[in-house]
């Protein structure tokens, strides 16, 4: 009936006068606020008109309507059997081996994948990285239904169930797209059927409980604010212990109160950054969200498990013999979604590659580089470094909310300690870990060095020695002046050769050499940069004319 496009009318009824008692009147209140929400079309002397468009846009919303996640039951439940690569949506058969799908329904939804993702090219700010982290979390997304099962092979082998993540964060800027995204890429999924808790009302309890019952179906927890984030989050991702092989993908989406994400939660969850907005009245970039909302099929979900399903059992075997080396579910996700993708639209955008666990794992250090970055080329004076001592201390000037946020960014092998308004980190795990990073920030895979600073840490000379006062401090031996400026001149000639890549900004942990009377150099900093360049490439150091012979930025 609703294929022919039948529309029935409805007589609005009176209301009978009946003796209901104040519970059943409450309930019924709840109800009819849920079912004036349906937005069903209506007459000019009242009568609802019930055709296929509204009712399923009605449906949509009855289903995906905000959940207390206890008396709900409108809960629907779809699971997967590895064995036999089905799928089944309310113990109906939705995708077996046998299932024929139809190629022109899976490019309508692979285009409009495509489109909707490079819309976010028209926000404003690092739209490059914004593409790039939608594109990790729909890549892990799509794979997050299989990895309970791939965990508890881990566990029960000695492996590392942290390489198969099943909680994903989104957080950044507001009006970044993060809670339409969320809905978007889980309608893609199953259709209609996920499950969203509000922000405000949401327990790491609810979660646990409701993600058993919808199965592989994602969880959406949307608006989340700081004290609830602070609160509920660690609980929720750091202790989860279950070991069954069927529960759903959690995705958290943030409100503009939670600017930092503990490292602690940062290994166990896909975190991604949006550091890109558009505003409210930016119609192209609306128009494609509201379209895709409302059109996006199942269509390409389904073609991606039939590619997907027969992979595990491989993948399971390969965890039991080799747990230490298990295998990248993320990069195998993100090749298949690019070539199952490019198949059907017969060429990809560059944004759309390949992903590994490895470069998921180094993004997570991208917010502490750029935060560092930031404070050294904008506040230099917060910024001092004790070689000596090995420490690297960042002063926020009073502001302790800020001092709390960037300590929940550095690593625990990293942080030496935190007293009121200043950060202090160990200087050298900084340079060993992060001297040669590598991770991928839009189109590019990005190396990460601080040039100067790790080529003085390899000096089996002092950088300098701490005197009666900044005056007084002076390069020691005439052999440490001959190394330093041979490490100052490989630095600046390897700027020729090679590309400048990094964060935005500079870091500023160089030194200055003193006069010797030819006129000496200094080395300002270490410019960390992006670019196009290929991974690996390293990271200029600025060479610059002198200055007065001491060692610059250090106690």
């Amino acid at each position: 009936m609703l294929s022919a496009g039948v529309a029935i009318i409805e007589d609005r009824l009176k209301l009978p006068s009946t003796g209901l008692t104040a519970d059943a009147l409450k309930v019924a209140g709840i109800e009819g606020v849920r079912l004036r929400g349906l937005e069903l079309e209506a007459t000019k002397n009242g009568k609802t008109v019930i055709t296929a468009t509204s009712f399923f846009r009605a449906y949509r919303a009855h289903q995906t309507a905000p959940t207390d996640g206890v008396s709900d039951d409108r809960i629907a439940r779809a699971s997967i059997v590895t064995d036999t690569g089905e799928v089944f949506l309310e113990d109906n058969l939705w995708l077996g081996s046998q299932s024929e799908l139809d190629p022109e329904e899976i490019r309508a939804d692979a285009m409009l994948m495509v489109e909707y993702l490079a819309s976010f090219a028209n926000f404003f700010g690092n739209t490059e990285g914004a593409i790039s982290s939608y594109w990790t979390f729909l890549s892990w997304l799509y794979a997050a239904p299989v990895a309970p099962w791939l965990r508890q092979a881990a566990v029960l082998n000695s492996g590392d169930p942290l390489a198969y993540p099943v909680f994903g964060i989104l957080y950044g800027r507001p009006n970044g797209g993060k809670s339409w995204f969320s809905e978007i890429a889980a309608s893609s999924m199953f259709g209609p059927v996920w499950k969203q808790l509000r922000g405000a009302t949401f327990t790491a309890n609810r979660v646990l409980g409701l993600r058993e019952r919808l199965g592989a179906i994602p969880l959406l927890i949307d608006d989340v604010n700081r004290d609830r984030f602070t609160r509920e989050v660690p609980d929720l991702v750091k202790f989860d212990r279950d070991r069954s092989t069927l529960y759903a993908p959690v995705i958290i989406s943030t409100n503009k109160q939670v600017s930092a994400v503990s490292p602690d939660i940062r290994k166990r969850a896909v975190v991604c950054l949006i550091d890109a907005a558009i505003p409210d009245q930016h119609i192209p970039s609306k128009e494609i969200v509201h379209r895709a909302h409302a059109q996006i099929g199942t269509n390409l979900y389904r073609a991606y498990l039939k590619r997907l399903l027969p992979l595990l059992p491989a993948m399971r075997e390969q965890i039991t013999e080799r747990p230490m080396a298990p295998p990248d579910l993320l990069e195998i996700s993100s090749t298949l979604m690019r070539d199952l993708i490019g198949s059907y639209t017969k060429s990809v955008p560059d944004w759309m590659r390949p992903v590994t666990n490895s470069e998921r794992l180094a993004m997570n250090d991208r917010p502490l580089l750029d935060q560092l970055n930031d404070i050294a080329a904008n506040h230099e004076d917060s910024v001092t470094i004790n070689r000596r001592a090995g420490e690297l201390s960042v002063n926020f000037g009073g502001d302790h909310v800020q001092a709390n946020n960037f300590e929940k960014l550095v690593p625990a092998f990293a942080l030496k300690r935190r007293f009121a308004d200043s950060v202090t980190i160990d200087l050298k795990a900084v340079e060993k870990i992060y001297g040669a990073q590598a991770f991928s920030r839009g189109n590019a895979r990005i190396a990460v060095e601080i040039e100067v600073a790790a080529i003085l840490a390899r000096s089996n000379d002092r950088v300098g020695q701490r005197g009666g006062s900044r005056r007084e401090e002076e390069w020691q031996e005439p052999k440490s002046r001959a190394k330093r400026a041979e490490a100052t001149d490989a630095a600046a000639a390897r700027a020729g050769a090679r590309s400048i890549v990094g964060h935005r900004g500079d870091l500023r942990t160089g030194v200055r050499r003193g006069r010797n009377g030819g006129g000496a150099r200094r080395v300002v900093r270490a410019a960390l940069r992006p670019s196009g360049g290929a991974s690996g490439a390293a990271v200029r150091a600025r060479a610059e004319l002198a200055g007065d012979g001491r060692p610059a930025s250090e106690i």
